[in-house]
C-alpha cells in the first residue's frame, strides 16, 4: 500500500510540474489579445487600444484647446530668427481630456510630448497641425494637458479638430494579501501590479506597530509574490501619520517620514531609524514601484549621465538619475516599455555638453531623441556619433541649438522611420546629403540657421510625406529644384538668407497641398510664373519684400479661365476645349485672344 501511495504522489507530482508552465504560458498568451476601448471625457474623445501591457490612445479634440491650456513657450518665425513668447497666463488651468478606465490606466504616471494631426496620427492620410502638446497621464486614469507650444510651421495648419497619440504600459498581471500579522497591523493590506519587468505596489494599514517592527533586524510585514519581487533591494521614503493603539490620530495630527525596503526575496520590512525611536503605531498608505529585471538601457543610461555631463542630473536628486533601484521611467526626460527599453529620451536644458557616446547607439527601442537647448538651461553637444544611424525606430531626432560640428551624415538615411528632423541652430556643414531622400516618412525638416552648402538635391523630391522644409545658410547656391514639384504633401516652404538663384519653377504649380513659399533674402526671380494661378491650395508667396497673396492669383485663376472657357466655346472642334489647364498648357497663342473685360461684358 504504501509503495502504491509513492507511485501515485510521484506521478501526480510529475503531472503537476508539467501542468504548471503550461498554464503560464497560456496566461502569457492571453495577455497579447487585442482590447479597445473609447471613452469621451469634456471636450474630447480617447480610443484606447491594449496589446499586452502596452497601451495606445488616440486623444482628438475637437475643437482647439483654449489658449490657457497650452503653457510652456512657444516659437514662431521672424525676419530676425525665432522668438520665444511664454505661454503662462494667470491662473490658467490644465485641460482634462478624458478619464482612462482601469484595465488600461498606466502604471506608473507619464509626460509625453505629443504631436498634433489633423486626423487619425496612425494614419499616413493625417496631416501634421500646429501644435505639441505635454500630456500627462496619471495612474489613477486622468489624461491632463501638461503644457506645450504651439509650432508656426510653414504652411501648418491650425490645431482644431486636432488628434494626438499617446503610449504607455499598464498591467497584465496582480496579486494581493494581508501582512504577516493582521491582528496587530490592523487592516494591513498590499496589492501588486506587474506589467512586463515593472510592478507597482499599493500597502496600506490603519494602524501598525513599529516598535516591535522596527528595529535592527525587523521582522516582515508581509512577503512579495514571486514574478513580483524587484531584482535588487528596494529602499522607499515615505510618510505616515502617528496614531495610538486603537488607530486614531493624534491631536494636533504629525506626519514622519520613515523608509519601507523590498528585497530580492520578497521580505517588506521597515527600515530602523532614529525617526521611529518614538513613534508608537503608524497608519499609511503608499505606493512603490520597482522593476523585476535589469534594462540593458540602464548601462546605456549611466554612460550618458558620466560621459555628457548633463551637469543639472548631478545637482537634483529627484530627477532620480543614477538610482540603481529607481525604474528608468521614473528617471526625469525618460520614457520606456513595459520591459525597462527606453522610447523616448527628452533631456532639453538639462546642461549637457561634450560628446554623446557610441553606446546611445544601443538604444534600440528609441523613438524620441530631443537634446535641444531649454527656455533656461542650454545644452552644449560638439559632436554626435556615427552610431546615431543604428536608431531605425527612431521617429523624432531634435537637437536645435547644439554647437554640433561636421557634416549632416549621409548615413542617417537608414533612419526611415524619422517624422521629425530638426538641427535649427547647429553648425552642421558640408553639402545636403542626395541619400536622405529615403525619408519616406519624414513630415518636418528644419536645416534654419545651419552653415549647410551646395545645391538642393533634386532627389528629395520623392519624400512623399514631408510637409514643411526650412532652410537658412548663406552657403548654399543655384536654383529651386522643379523635381520637388512631386512632393504630395508639401504644405510649407521656408527659405531665408541664402544666395539660390533662378526662377520660382514653374512646375511647383502641380504641388497638390502647397500653401506657403517664403524666400526672404535670396536672389530668386520675384516674378511668379502664371501657370501658379491655377493653384487651388497656394495662398501666399513672399520674395523678400514682394509678397503675392491668395486673392491675387484667385485673380489670376479667374482671368485665364474666363480666357479658356471663351476660347473652347469659339473652338467647338479643336483640342482646346477640354478645360483651362489643357488651355494654358498647349492652346494659348493659337488665335487672338478676346480681352477679359469684352468676356465680362
Amino acid at each position: 500500500m504504501r509503495c502504491i501511495r509513492f507511485w501515485a504522489a510521484t506521478v501526480l507530482l510529475i503531472a503537476l510540474a508539467s501542468v504548471s508552465p503550461l498554464r503560464l504560458e497560456a496566461q502569457d498568451a492571453t495577455d497579447l489579445d487585442e482590447q479597445f476601448v473609447s471613452v469621451t471625457g469634456p471636450g474630447s474623445t480617447c480610443e484606447l487600444r491594449r496589446t499586452g501591457p502596452t497601451v495606445v490612445a488616440i486623444v482628438t479634440t475637437p475643437v482647439q484647446p483654449p489658449l490657457g491650456g497650452l503653457r510652456g513657450k512657444a516659437f514662431f518665425i521672424s525676419d530676425g530668427g525665432i522668438v520665444t513668447t511664454p505661454m503662462q497666463p494667470p491662473g490658467s488651468r490644465n485641460r482634462t481630456y478624458c478619464q482612462v478606465p482601469e484595465g488600461f490606466r498606466p502604471l506608473t504616471g507619464i509626460r509625453q510630448e505629443a504631436v498634433a494631426y489633423i486626423g487619425d496620427p496612425s494614419s499616413s492620410d493625417s496631416d501634421r497641425a500646429g501644435s505639441v502638446e505635454f500630456v500627462y497621464v496619471d495612474p489613477d486614469g486622468t489624461v491632463i494637458n501638461a503644457g506645450g507650444r504651439i509650432e508656426d510651421i510653414p504652411g501648418g495648419r491650425g490645431s482644431s479638430g486636432a488628434s494626438f497619440a499617446l503610449e504607455w504600459f499598464t498591467a497584465t498581471h496582480a496579486a494581493d494579501g494581508v501582512f504577516a500579522n493582521l491582528a496587530e497591523h490592523h487592516g494591513g493590506q498590499f496589492q501588486v501590479l506587474r506589467g512586463g519587468h515593472h510592478v507597482r505596489a499599493h500597502i496600506a494599514t490603519d494602524r501598525s506597530p513599529v516598535q516591535h517592527w522596527a528595529r535592527q533586524e525587523p521582522a516582515k510585514l508581509f512577503q512579495v509574490p514571486e514574478g513580483f519581487r524587484p531584482h535588487m533591494p528596494v529602499v522607499r521614503t515615505v510618510e505616515g501619520t502617528v496614531v495610538d493603539a486603537n488607530g486614531t490620530p493624534f491631536n494636533p495630527s504629525r506626519v514622519v517620514a520613515f523608509e519601507i525596503t523590498v528585497t530580492p526575496d520578497g521580505a517588506v520590512r521597515y527600515v530602523d531609524g532614529e525617526l521611529l525611536d518614538d513613534v508608537g503605531y503608524l497608519a499609511y498608505t503608499i505606493h512603490m514601484v520597482w522593476e523585476t529585471a535589469v534594462s540593458p538601457d540602464r548601462a546605456v543610461l549611466e554612460d550618458l549621465m558620466a560621459k555628457a555631463d548633463f551637469h543639472l542630473l548631478r545637482i537634483y536628486a529627484n530627477f532620480n538619475w543614477g538610482r540603481a533601484d529607481v525604474p528608468l521611467a521614473q528617471w526625469s526626460g525618460v520614457s520606456t516599455d513595459a520591459f525597462g527599453r527606453v522610447t523616448h529620451l527628452e533631456l532639453q536644458g538639462f546642461g549637457g555638453s561634450g560628446d554623446l557616446p557610441p553606446s546611445v547607439g544601443r538604444l534600440s527601442a528609441l523613438r524620441t531623441l530631443d537634446l535641444s537647448n531649454g527656455e533656461l538651461i542650454s545644452n552644449s553637444f560638439t559632436s554626435v556619433p556615427a552610431t546615431l544611424s543604428e536608431l531605425v525606430h527612431l521617429e523624432h531626432l531634435i537637437l536645435d541649438g547644439q554647437p554640433v560640428t561636421g557634416t549632416l551624415p549621409a548615413a542617417w538615411s537608414r533612419l526611415t522611420n524619422l517624422r521629425t528632423l530638426s538641427l535649427r541652430w547647429t553648425d552642421f556643414t558640408g553639402p545636403l546629403p542626395p541619400e536622405w531622400s529615403e525619408f519616406q516618412r519624414l513630415e518636418v525638416l528644419d536645416l534654419g540657421y545651419t552653415h549647410v552648402e551646395g545645391y538642393l538635391p533634386p532627389e528629395w523630391g520623392s519624400m512623399r510625406n514631408l510637409e514643411a522644409l526650412v532652410f537658412s545658410s548663406p552657403y548654399l547656391e543655384g536654383p529651386l529644384p522643379a523635381e520637388w514639384a512631386t512632393m504630395p504633401r508639401l504644405r510649407g516652404l521656408d527659405i531665408r538668407g541664402t544666395p539660390l538663384t533662378g526662377p520660382l519653377p514653374p512646375e511647383w504649380s502641380r504641388m497638390p497641398q502647397l500653401v506657403t513659399v517664403h524666400l526672404w533674402h535670396t536672389n530668386i526671380d520675384p516674378v511668379v510664373p502664371p501657370v501658379w494661378s491655377m493653384s487651388r491650395s497656394l495662398r501666399s508667396v513672399q520674395v523678400d519684400n514682394l509678397q503675392t497673396h491668395w486673392y491675387a492669383l484667385r485673380r489670376e485663376y479667374i482671368r485665364d479661365l474666363l480666357l479658356a472657357h471663351d476660347s473652347a466655346q469659339t473652338r467647338a472642334e479643336s483640342g482646346c476645349r477640354d478645360g483651362y489647364v489643357t488651355y494654358l498648357h498647349h492652346c494659348r497663342g493659337t488665335e487672338p485672344e478676346p480681352s477679359v473685360a469684352a468676356i465680362s461684358d
